[in-house]
C-alpha cells in the first residue's frame, strides 16, 4: 500500500523533533514512502537540507509548515502546492513570527483568512477539546478551504484509538471532509524516543524524573513501516495521503534569485 507522511517535525522544530531532515528523508525512502512532507512548526528552515537529500534519492518532498493557535482546536499542516503557494506560506510564517520574540510565533484567524489559495490544509484536531469545539472549528476551516481541507487521523496504539477514529469519521461525514492517515512524526526511528523525552524535559524546564505524562506514552511517533500502517488504518485513509501528495507540485528547484525592479 502506498503512503505519504504529511505531518513531520524535524529538529528545526526546536525542542520537539528528534531527527535531522536528512534522516527523515532517508528513512522515508528506505520504507518505500510515496512522499514525505517536512512540516516544522511555523518554519521551513529544514526544507533545504530535506530537498537536497530527497533529490539525491528520488523521493518526492512536500514543503509545508504546521501551526497551533488559540483560535482553533489542535494543529494544522499547511502544504504548498505551487510556487505561489510557497510564497503565501512564507508570508504567513513571517507575519506570525513578527508578532512575538525570537523563537516564538502567534497565528491569528486573519492569517488564514487573508489568503492561502494555493495551499492544502490538513487539520489534526486536539482530542482533549470537546466535540463542540471540533465541529465549530471544522465549520470555519471548511468555509475557508473547502476541498483543500482534510482531517488527519493519528492512531498511536493508545487505549482511545477506536473511539477517536469513530469520532473523526462522524466529524468528516457531517462536514464533508476527507480523512488521511498520519503518524504525527517526531523522529525517524523509534530508537530516538529517549532523545525526544530529553527534549521534552528541557522544553518544560524539568528533570526527566518529574515529566510524567508530559512524555508521549510510547514511541509510535516515528516513520512506521507501511505494512504496519496498513494494519492500523483503512485503505482509503492511506490512499488519501497519496492523493494529497499528488496535488502538491512545488519544488525548491523552482526558486531563483530575482533582482528587484
Amino acid at each position: 500500500m502506498d503512503y505519504a507522511e504529511l505531518f513531520c517535525r524535524s529538529n528545526y522544530s526546536f525542542l520537539q523533533g528528534a531527527s535531522h531532515p536528512t534522516e527523515l528523508v532517508e528513512r522515508a525512502h528506505g520504507l518505500g514512502y510515496t512522499a514525505l512532507a517536512i512540516t516544522d512548526e511555523a518554519s521551513v528552515a529544514g526544507a533545504v537540507q530535506a530537498h537536497v537529500a530527497a533529490k539525491s534519492l528520488g523521493l518526492k518532498l512536500l514543503i509545508g509548515a504546521q501551526f497551533t493557535s488559540a483560535d482553533f482546536s489542535g494543529r494544522i499542516s499547511v502544504l504548498a502546492t505551487s510556487r505561489t503557494g510557497y510564497a503565501q506560506l512564507s508570508h504567513v510564517i513571517t507575519q506570525t513570527r513578527r508578532r512575538e520574540a525570537k523563537g516564538q510565533y502567534r497565528l491569528h484567524r486573519q492569517d488564514l483568512e487573508s489568503g492561502l489559495t494555493e495551499c492544502l490544509v490538513i487539520w489534526l484536531p486536539d482530542a482533549n477539546d470537546s466535540p463542540t469545539d471540533h465541529h465549530r472549528c471544522a465549520t470555519w476551516l471548511k468555509a475557508l478551504f473547502d476541498d483543500r481541507l482534510y482531517i488527519a487521523c493519528t492512531l498511536l496504539l493508545r487505549g482511545t484509538d477506536a473511539i477517536w477514529r469513530d469520532h473523526l469519521h462522524t466529524l468528516a461525514a457531517l462536514h464533508r471532509l476527507r480523512i488521511t492517515a498520519s503518524s504525527d512524526v517526531l523522529m525517524h526511528r523509534r530508537s530516538r524516543k529517549p532523545l525526544a523525552d530529553t527534549l521534552t524535559a528541557i522544553r518544560h524546564g524539568l528533570p526527566l524524573s518529574q515529566c510524567g505524562r508530559r512524555f508521549t506514552p510510547n514511541a509510535e511517533q516515528h516513520l512506521r513501516n507501511r505494512l504496519r500502517l496498513a494494519r492500523l488504518y483503512p485503505p482509503e485513509m492511506l490512499a488519501t495521503s497519496v492523493e494529497i501528495a499528488n496535488r502538491c507540485h512545488f519544488s525548491l528547484d523552482e526558486l531563483r534569485y530575482e533582482y528587484p525592479d
